[in-house]
C-alpha cells in the first residue's frame, strides 16, 4: 500500500558514521555545494530515489520506494514488503534507515474496475475541509497537509512511456491514494513516525482504516431518477427538475461546471451560483424512492472493503 516515502535520518556524533564519506559513492548523477550559507551537501540518485546527504543527515526526498524495491509501483508494498524495502535501503546505504523520520507518506493501491475510470471520478463529490479539483490526470482533494488522488493508472503509465503488465493490459485500473506531505505525526496522532513504524501491525491497520474512512467521507453522487408517480409535494417536483437538469447536462459535476462558467462569464452573481450549487447538491443526495446509490459507487465501495480485508 505504500508508494512514495520521504525519510530523514539524523546521524549523531559519536556513532562512527560519516554520511558525507559513505553515502555519495553509492549515488549516481551527483551534484553538490560546499559551504553555501554555512551548509554543505551532496545530492544524487539511488535508482529512482533522490538522496540528499549532509554532514549529519541523509534525506530521501523523492521517488517511489515501491518502484525502487519491487521494480514498479503497479504492485504494492504490504507490511512484509515494506520491511524488506527498508532493510534493503539500509543495507545499500549502510545506514539504519529504520530509524529515519518519515517526511512524506503515500498510501494507496490499484483497483481493477468494470467501467472506465472517468465514470467513477464523476461520482465522487465534495469532501469537507478539502478542495476538490479536477485535472487532466485525475481527481484531487487538497486538504491541510494531505492530498487525496484518484486517477487512471494505465493512462499514467502510457503517458510516461512505461509498459503495462499483462495483468493490467486492457483493463480499467483506478488508483486511489492518500499523500501525507506535512506534519505527519500530528495528522496521525503520534509523537513521531519512523520507517520502522510503517510495518508495525497496529500502524499499518490504522493507515488502512484512515484510507477507507477518508474515502467514505466523500459525498457520493447518485444517479437514479424517480418515476413521476413518486412525486407527492412541490419540493419533490423541484427536486426532480434539478435531477433531470443534471442528467441532461451529463451529471452533477458537469452541471456544477456549467454554473461555474456562467459565474465566470458574469451571468450569475457569486451568491446566485452558490445557491444553485447548493440546490444541485441537495437534489443529488440519496433519498428512498428518489435517488439511490449508483451501481458504480456500489462497486467502488466493495473494492475498497475488499482491499482493507486483503491487507
Amino acid at each position: 500500500m505504500y508508494d512514495t516515502v520521504g525519510m530523514r535520518l539524523f546521524v549523531e556524533d559519536g556513532r562512527g558514521i560519516s554520511p558525507m564519506e559513505s553515502v555519495p559513492p553509492r549515488l549516481d548523477r551527483l551534484t553538490g555545494c560546499s559551504h553555501l550559507q554555512g551548509s554543505e551537501y551532496v545530492s544524487g540518485l539511488l535508482g529512482g530515489l533522490h538522496i540528499t546527504v549532509r554532514p549529519h543527515s541523509v534525506r530521501v526526498s523523492k521517488g517511489s520506494l515501491c518502484k525502487w524495491h519491487l521494480g514498479d509501483n503497479l504492485r504494492t508494498l504490504d507490511r512484509k514488503a515494506t520491511q524488506e524495502a527498508v532493510e534493503h535501503l539500509s543495507d545499500t546505504l549502510h545506514l539504519p534507515m529504520d530509524e529515519a523520520d518519515i517526511t512524506r507518506l503515500d498510501f494507496g493501491t490499484n483497483l481493477i474496475m468494470k467501467h472506465p475510470v472517468s465514470l467513477y471520478l464523476d461520482k465522487l463529490g465534495e469532501l469537507r475541509h478539502s478542495k476538490r479539483t479536477e485535472a487532466s490526470n485525475g481527481l484531487y482533494y487538497w486538504g491541510n497537509g494531505k492530498v487525496l488522488n484518484f486517477y487512471d493508472k494505465n493512462r499514467e503509465r502510457k503517458s510516461a512511456g512505461e509498459p503495462i503488465p499483462e495483468l493490467y493490459a486492457g483493463r480499467n485500473v483506478l488508483r486511489y491514494e492518500i499523500r501525507y506531505t506535512k506534519r505527519i505525526p500530528q495528522q496521525l496522532n503520534r509523537p513521531y513516525v519512523t520507517a520502522a513504524d510503517l510495518y508495525n501491525r497496529a500502524f499499518f491497520d490504522d493507515m488502512l482504516h484512515r484510507w477507507r474512512d477518508t474515502y467514505r467521507a466523500i459525498q457520493k453522487i447518485n444517479d437514479k431518477i424517480p418515476e413521476f408517480d413518486m412525486i407527492r409535494r412541490k419540493s419533490d417536483l423541484y427536486r426532480l427538475g434539478v435531477l433531470l437538469a443534471a442528467e441532461a447536462e451529463g451529471g452533477k459535476q458537469a452541471l456544477n461546471r456549467r454554473i461555474k462558467r456562467m459565474q465566470a462569464d458574469g451571468k450569475l452573481t457569486k451568491k446566485q451560483a452558490h445557491d444553485l450549487k447548493d440546490a444541485v447538491d441537495e437534489a443529488c443526495k440519496p433519498r428512498p424512492g428518489f435517488t439511490s446509490t449508483s451501481e458504480a459507487i456500489e462497486e467502488l465501495d466493495g473494492k475498497i472493503r475488499a482491499a482493507v480485508k486483503m491487507y
